[in-house]
């Protein structure tokens, strides 16, 4: 019988404030930068005062990311995207 060895290593990545700050702001100014493209028809139909999910789905390329970011513009929802790698500092 063969034993087998597993390593579970969890990463904790601490962010200070003035890094949240800096991903804000620069997230913000991107977004700013790239605009939200034509305003889509299916924008007045989104009921944004649910507590269920919303699902947005299509093809690809068929402007999913540009309603979301109608949806995010018009309800004031805020979002941060900590996925990228210019924002996870390991030391």
């Amino acid at each position: 019988m063969k034993r087998f060895k597993y390593w579970l290593v969890y990463y904790v990545v601490i962010i200070t404030k003035e890094l949240l700050t800096n991903i804000i702001t620069s997230q913000k100014e991107d977004a700013a930068d790239k605009g939200t493209g034509l305003k889509r028809e299916k924008l007045a139909q989104i009921n944004m005062n649910t507590s269920h999910a919303i699902i947005i789905s299509g093809i690809r390329r068929c402007g999913k990311s540009m309603l979301m970011k109608q949806v995010i513009n018009k309800t004031k929802i805020f979002v941060v995207q900590l996925s990228s790698q210019n924002y996870i500092r390991f030391r």
